[in-house]
């Protein structure tokens, strides 16, 4: 998990300062930006950002069917949960891409930002943004019910096993709640920008 994690951070790095940096050769060369391409980079930006909050969710489901249940996760759940989670903002992405009916907002940055015109697209915006809010708790908590039947299951006077439980169980909270805490601002600024 910390390995998929890392590249994810990786990534969403690297296109965070591609964007900067297309943002500061515009700016420091006094020329205007190509609003179609700095918008689509702004979105992808952001949107990008999405993908490390809902990884540790799918391997608590993995983690869930392995430890508790004692076989193979279902493919059939793991591809619902997948479309669930990854459905609204491939969903966004499209629409702004595409260039699919869009519109634009004004914005720092670009001067504007890119929205599509598709049928539901707010809504699912907002159904994205709740779902950035709900899934960390959600695998917490997965987390929190393998943790305890865990440490049921284990023998009171193996003080190493429970230690190393307890551990593990600090080790996935942090990797889950942790991307949920970098986007609380970005998260805020949508809703601002929202509401505005």
């Amino acid at each position: 998990m910390t390995m998929v994690m890392s590249l994810e951070y990786i990534f969403a790095c690297s296109t965070h300062l591609i964007f900067n940096g297309y943002l500061l050769i515009y700016h420091y060369t006094n020329s205007k930006v190509h609003v179609p391409t700095c918008s689509k980079l702004s979105g992808f930006n952001m949107n990008i950002k999405h993908f490390p909050i809902v990884t540790p969710l799918y391997f608590s489901i993995f983690r869930f069917y392995k430890i508790l249940l004692n076989r193979n996760p279902h493919i059939i759940i793991i591809i619902i949960v997948m479309l669930i989670t990854l459905g609204p903002i491939f969903y966004i992405m499209i629409g702004q891409f595409f260039e699919i009916k869009v519109y634009y907002l004004p914005k720092d940055g670009c001067g504007y930002e890119i929205f599509s015109g598709l049928p539901f697209y707010e809504k699912i915006v907002y159904l994205n943004l709740f779902l950035i809010f709900f899934v960390p708790f959600l695998s917490l908590l997965i987390n929190y019910t393998i943790y305890r039947n865990v440490v049921k299951k284990t023998i009171k006077s193996n003080n190493v096993k429970l230690t190393e439980n307890k551990a593990l169980f600090y080790g996935i909270a942090i990797q889950s709640i942790f991307p949920f805490l970098c986007q609380i601002p970005a998260i805020l600024f949508i809703f601002y920008f929202a509401a505005s």
